[in-house]
């Protein structure tokens, strides 16, 4: 909920709130926050209907970024909701060296007043398969928790979407002057078959301390605390899943969501046996992991493609996905080159229809140079190409990374606080870990009776650990370093369950090839 807008001041200014989803009568804390620079004054917040600011006040500290130390000033509000509904505030606008900086606007939506303590459930009513949807689950409670822990229920005909991780938040708000803690769980699924799901509460463990001799102030040095645990269970949901239509042409992508797509060429006029390269973004509220762009091998160029770069997050209770494409262009002549017209079919969940995606075609101009040189462009934007030159074979080679070498280190400040919070999210959604050998647990799993999303999951298992490699980060390019014995076997496999991923059908077949493979993969 952190939005960074930059100047040329090299100033940058953000806003964000604790929550955004509130109940009449809640109250939250609201900072604008600047960086690289001091405010002439103290920004005001516009008057909104339906919030009441409360001024808090401002805390400069200073902050390293990239090795440099910077200034930060921190304003901050108490945000109260008056009355239901979304409300608006900003963009806010910070006067920095006699000129004005506008951080992004930020909406808070604001539901009828409910129970105070008690676990809610939110989930969509109707969906398609293919579809990605959040099950969020919460609680709020006047207890002071001391620990918590969440226990996912068995989503069938769904899969836990392995592109993002469930976003787990607690904060406090304020209720007639009283504190309110909530706790929320926010779950990525995946639509795997159309049917009347049922989806069971969400269990949730807490830690609450126990009023005793031993908990008052002062006692044992603050060394000991009793405390008991409460369990408690969100409400079932119930989603409808409806079957994809029919009308899938040759285009199709398997993409299901609303999606936006953008291209361009970072040089229009190169010469011969130079390279340019093109970029395509696509990004939307579906998953994008797997997806490829299609390939014209008669076009008149020859291409060379780097990894796809994905990005998810979960955003406000939605999901959000970008892939980002980039190809080096290598002209085989010299003259007008066109790139032909890229077309994706995509299905559309809100209005239900089939629709395109398009880049329209491109026009390059090719002048006389050395053909022999056949470089290809970097795809870092800007820092230092570490490749080899390589001689030319006359046909397609893998593409070759710039980045192998190492990473640059992210640039903005928000992110500085982000690896302790990932850590102790990973430790709180982690399983109990068991003595028993993972292969052997795997094993077991095979010969159980499997869903094709339980098939699917259990594949990806097995692979991340063959390979040493994260399931959810798992690529299908990593299986290129498996044995050539299932190599073909396990790649023919990953492909196929992806294509199924949008059919909406079990599969048995697939079904015993996981079973065959996963055999193979345990061995």
């Amino acid at each position: 909920m952190v939005v960074l807008v930059a100047s040329a001041l090299a100033a940058q200014v953000s806003i964000d709130a604790d929550t955004r989803a509130l109940q009449a009568g809640d109250s939250t804390r609201l900072r604008v926050t600047v960086v690289g620079a001091s405010p002439d004054y103290a920004p005001e917040l516009p008057d909104v209907d339906g919030l009441r600011f409360t001024y808090i006040g401002s805390r400069p500290t200073r902050v390293t970024i990239n090795f440099k130390t910077e200034r930060l000033v921190t304003y901050t509000w108490q945000v109260t909701a008056e009355k239901p509904g979304d409300f608006t505030v900003g963009p806010v606008d910070i006067s920095v060296r006699d000129q004005t900086l506008k951080t992004a606007a930020l909406t808070f939506k604001v539901s009828e007043r409910s129970d105070v303590d008690g676990m809610t459930s939110e989930l969509v009513d109707e969906a398609w398969v293919g579809q990605i949807v959040v099950h969020r689950v919460g609680l709020r409670t006047t207890e002071r928790l001391l620990d918590s822990s969440w226990s996912l229920p068995p989503y069938d005909g769904m899969l836990i979407e392995p592109s993002a991780q469930a976003r787990n938040r607690s904060y406090t708000t304020v209720v007639d002057n009283q504190t309110v803690e909530i706790l929320e769980l926010d779950t990525p699924l995946r639509l795997t078959r159309a049917g009347e799901m049922s989806v069971p509460g969400t269990v949730l463990t807490v830690q609450v301390p126990v009023a005793s001799r031993r908990n008052r102030p002062g006692f044992g040095g603050g060394l000991f605390t009793e405390v008991r645990n409460e369990v408690f269970s969100s409400p079932a949901e119930t989603l409808l899943v409806q079957a994809l239509p029919s009308g899938q042409e040759e285009n199709w992508s398997g993409l299901v969501g609303r999606f936006e797509i953008e291209s361009y060429l970072t040089d229009s006029t190169i010469a011969a046996g130079e390279s340019t390269t093109r970029v395509v973004r696509i990004s939307g509220d579906g998953t994008l992991a797997g997806l490829e762009l299609p390939v014209d091998e008669d076009a008149g160029y020859r291409a060379y493609a780097d990894a796809a770069e994905v990005e998810t997050e979960l955003r406000d209770g939605g999901f959000w996905s970008r892939v980002t494409f980039r190809q080096a262009i290598v002209p085989e002549a010299e003259g007008p080159l066109v790139l032909p017209e890229l077309v994706l079919q995509v299905f559309d969940p809100v209005q239900g229809v089939y629709t395109a995606l398009v880049v329209p075609e491109e026009r390059l101009e090719v002048t006389p140079g050395d053909p022999s040189a056949s470089a290809l462009q970097t795809f870092t934007e800007g820092r230092a190409d570490r490749r080899a030159e390589v001689d030319e074979l006359g046909e397609d080679i893998l593409p070759i990374h710039a980045d192998a070498g190492g990473t640059d280190l992210p640039s903005g400040w928000f992110l500085l606080g982000g690896i302790p919070g990932l850590v102790a999210l990973a430790a709180r959604l982690r399983p109990q870990a068991k003595r028993e050998d993972p292969r052997v647990a795997l094993q077991k799993r095979l010969t159980e009776e499997l869903t094709l999303a339980e098939a699917e999951a259990l594949f990806r298992e097995l692979l991340a650990l063959r390979l040493g490699t994260p399931a959810a980060g798992l690529e299908r390019e990593h299986l290129e370093a498996l044995p050539e014995t299932i190599r073909g076997d396990a790649t023919a496999l990953y492909k196929d369950l992806e294509a199924a991923r949008y059919g909406g059908a079990d599969d048995t077949d697939l079904i015993a090839r996981v079973r065959a493979i996963g055999g193979a993969l345990c061995s």
